[in-house]
């Protein structure tokens, strides 16, 4: 019978590099974990910019030179400014203006839109002009009588009704572009947390690869540790 020895040195360093492996694939998992719960929990970067410092957002100069103002871009989304930035990298300042002037027109008729309502009613419910009252004439022989200006006409029922549909379809126009430029932000916001996602899982994916490979050598290693122990023996 094979006499039974004790532990050898051989043996104890294939057990420390056991501990040590058991050690890194519990890093590992921690680490592919922490990773899932960061994506589970990401904030869209267009939240983050909604919350910084207003002096991150200034306008970039070109913009300025090229008619952009602080009233318009605090109103754009992050496409529209994405967008921008593109073209002046490219140093296309017609196309940037051409853009910058057909927003102007949009947030002018969203400001007319705003307003018409009221000036609408105000006409409706302004009273009709009525004629100036004529002095009474003196006892004397009265001189001859000046002709009385004609009073203006008071808008008619049909025009008034005209007038508060046309606010009422102004406002309606101002409503869906508003729900539009808001719909394309929180298109952009998903986008930018799908990215950062994909971007997470393909880390994730690396980090499982890692561990894998890692297991491997670790099973090759004990394996021709074992046949090296077989072949002492």
């Amino acid at each position: 019978p094979r006499r039974r020895r004790g532990v050898t040195a051989q043996q104890q360093r294939r057990f420390m590099f056991v501990v040590a492996l058991s050690g890194v694939l519990l890093a590992s998992a921690g680490h592919v974990v922490r990773l899932s719960v960061r994506a589970r929990h990401a904030v869209p970067s267009s939240h983050i910019r909604a919350s910084e410092a207003p002096e991150k957002r200034r306008i970039p100069e070109p913009l300025v030179e090229w008619g952009m103002t602080e009233e318009l871009y605090s109103k754009l989304s992050h496409n529209y400014r994405r967008n921008f930035i593109k073209l002046m990298k490219r140093g296309d300042e017609e196309m940037a203006r051409s853009k910058i002037t057909r927003l102007r027109g949009y947030l002018c008729s969203d400001a007319d839109a705003d307003a018409t309502p009221a000036a609408a009613a105000s006409v409706a419910d302004a009273p009709p002009e009525q004629p100036p009252a004529t002095a009474a004439p003196p006892p004397s022989p009265p001189p001859p009588a000046a002709p009385r200006a004609s009073p203006t006409p008071a808008p008619s029922a049909a025009a008034a009704e005209a007038l508060e549909a046309s606010a009422v379809l102004q406002a309606e126009l101002a409503s869906a572009r508003r729900k539009l430029a808001a719909a394309d932000a929180a298109a952009a916001a998903a986008a930018e947390v799908v990215a950062e996602a994909e971007l997470v899982r393909a880390e994730a994916a690396q980090e499982v690869q890692r561990v894998e490979a890692a297991a491997a050598a670790a099973a090759a290693a004990e394996a021709a540790a074992e046949e090296e122990a077989e072949a002492a023996e």
